[in-house]
């Protein structure tokens, strides 16, 4: 009898113990749970593009039939996320048989064929407004198909001679002339060289879309701009100019870049790498680690371009350094006739002198 009331006290014991320690369990905070779902995942962005680019020689550019440079470019771009973590080691290669006519020479590894790569290291969260992704590229200087830009496009400038500093105004107008162009983007580069410091001040237009100015001013954007088809869109650009020697012609580089619509491919995968393959070869993004890579491929774009030019003018002569074999053509021909009887006078002495000797 005694054992039956050990039992049952042992059990009413345990009982009491157990309530006991859910009690506690439920005042107590919860410890964190080894199956608990990890942060947010570092999110990658890459794109892979496609576009034909025509050259505008001058200044002025009418919509027409054309054919142009033939480029693929992928970029990458590490936004800010939940994590707040960079890629590590990150690298891009291409796997090609082609042999390019210009290649993106910046953080290049390995020149191809069979095999192109750029290296970027360590790549930090980069807020959107603080610049553009790093993008690597290869192109032919002729596409073998032709196509139409969809627009008209200028730039005039107030001055383009500097011997001091100075500011310039540059004003690009560009007008639709394509049902399908609705949306545009404008890219300015003035990089600074031996000659001349050029820096974009500000900018003004009267559409929408941000305005994007690096901070030391040697690039700038404005992407995504809304347009209508035939109707004239101006963008004003101010600029510093500082010459570096006594006069210098400056203009910058110009392009703009005309989104067709349209997404050829797209997709989000998971792990240290992506590729995606198009007429350029095999693209591969990687990065030491686990990512979440959103990536897409585009119908081709179209662009227009208008070249830099900065150019040291030639310094006019002293008049005293003049050569003084320069006459002018009101005597050219009395100096002809008085080289002429020179020749003959000297041909002269020269046979009756011979002459003579032979006599002797």
């Amino acid at each position: 009898m005694r054992l039956y009331q050990a039992i049952a006290a042992i059990r009413i014991k345990t009982v009491l113990l157990l309530f006991a320690l859910a009690v506690i369990s439920l005042a107590l905070p919860s410890a964190p749970s080894l199956m608990a779902a990890p942060l947010e995942d570092n999110r990658i962005d890459v794109n892979f593009g496609d576009e034909f680019i025509y050259e505008v020689v001058g200044n002025n550019f009418t919509n027409i039939e054309l054919i142009g440079k033939r480029w693929w470019r992928t970029n990458f771009a590490n936004w800010p996320d939940e994590t707040g973590a960079p890629a590590i080691g990150v690298k891009v290669m291409l796997e090609s048989e082609l042999t390019f006519d210009e290649i993106e020479r910046d953080k290049m590894t390995i020149m191809g064929p069979p095999v192109y790569e750029w290296y970027l290291g360590d790549v930090v969260e980069k807020p959107e407004d603080q610049g553009w992704s790093w993008d690597a590229f290869v192109g032919f200087y002729n596409s073998p198909t032709e196509f139409s830009p969809g627009l008209d496009l200028s730039r005039s400038f107030d001055k383009t001679i500097f011997t001091t500093q100075d500011t310039q105004t540059m004003t690009v107008t560009l007008t639709p002339r394509e049902e399908w162009v609705e949306t545009v983007s404008i890219f300015v580069h003035t990089d600074e060289d031996d000659i001349v410091n050029p820096v974009i001040m500000s900018i003004s237009y009267t559409g929408e879309g941000e305005i994007k100015i690096m901070e030391d001013g040697h690039r700038s954007g404005i992407e995504r701009i809304p347009v209508n088809l035939n109707t004239p869109l101006s963008i004003i650009y101010t600029l510093q100019i500082t010459p570096k020697v006594s006069e210098v012609e400056y203009w910058p580089y110009t392009s703009i870049l005309l989104y067709r619509p349209g997404v050829l491919d797209s997709g989000i995968s998971s792990g240290n790498s992506v590729s995606y393959t198009n007429e350029a070869g095999t693209w591969t993004w990687s990065a030491e680690g686990e990512y979440v890579w959103h990536w897409a491929a585009n119908t081709p774009d179209y662009g227009l371009s208008f070249h830099k030019k900065a150019a040291q003018l030639t310094e006019p002569q002293d008049q005293a350094t003049t050569p003084a074999l320069l006459v002018s053509s009101d005597n050219k021909w009395q100096l002809i006739i008085a080289i002429v009887a020179g020749a003959i006078i000297f041909g002269l002495v020269t046979y009756f002198f011979i002459r003579r000797r032979r006599r002797i």
